[in-house]
């Protein structure tokens, strides 16, 4: 692994937690240095005293983070570090928020071991990916808001319109994922959060949805 890959910084509020990631980047992922942070400050110092430090993986609840709001904040402050999220919440919209906040995956504390090295090895390649467990989108899709197309379009976001484009196109998830350079699994998870903010249960439905909307006239 080329060196500039090979120091990894993990900033996770428990000292536990902060032990097992180091020992996955270390022993499965062949990172060299990892350093353990437990606070949102001691992780500032760090990356303001170098470059090199290339991976991140972080916990919102890190003392002083301020959550996702912090996780897009370090984002604009340092776009070129390679960030993965991990948390006892696997909530799915926390998922999603994580992604818009521009992290490159998310994995809980109860992910299994081969999901955890995949989604830190995606993240270290600079590639946006999440487990296949948080990727369902059969199972969190609830009929709720039709009140107005135009005000679920504005509710979307920016990588969930491009999916939608792509979708009305009848592209797979698979293609979508290749257009757009992330996991089909991560894809899956847009579509849910798509699906979520129109009320519909399928595709079709969204699609057809996609008609009302002065966003997508132009497909």
């Amino acid at each position: 692994m080329a060196k500039f890959l090979s120091r990894a910084l993990v900033a996770v509020s428990h000292a536990l937690s902060r032990a097992g990631v180091s020992a996955v980047l270390q022993h499965e992922l062949g990172i060299v240095e990892v350093v353990q942070l437990d606070s949102l400050s001691a992780l500032h110092r760090h990356l303001k005293s170098s470059r090199d430090w290339m991976v991140l993986v972080i916990d919102p609840e890190l003392e002083g983070c301020d959550g996702i709001n912090g996780i897009a904040q370090l984002r604009r402050r340092y776009p070129w570090l390679r960030m993965a999220i991990v948390s006892e919440n696997s909530d799915r919209d926390l998922i999603l928020r994580s992604l818009d906040a521009g992290a490159h995956g998310f994995v809980s504390t109860n992910s299994q071991m081969e999901e955890i090295v995949l989604t830190f090895r995606a993240a270290i390649e600079g590639h946006v990916h999440v487990p296949d467990d948080f990727a369902d989108v059969t199972s969190e899709v609830a009929p709720q808001r039709r009140a107005g197309a135009g005000h679920a379009s504005a509710e979307l976001t920016e990588r969930q319109r491009d999916v939608m484009r792509l979708m009305s196109r009848g592209y797979s998830n698979k293609e979508i994922g290749r257009a757009l350079k992330i996991t089909e699994s991560t894809v899956k998870v847009h579509v849910s959060g798509v699906f979520k903010a129109l009320g519909v249960k399928n595709r079709v439905s969204a699609v057809a949805s996609m008609e009302g909307m002065p966003l997508f006239r132009a497909l």
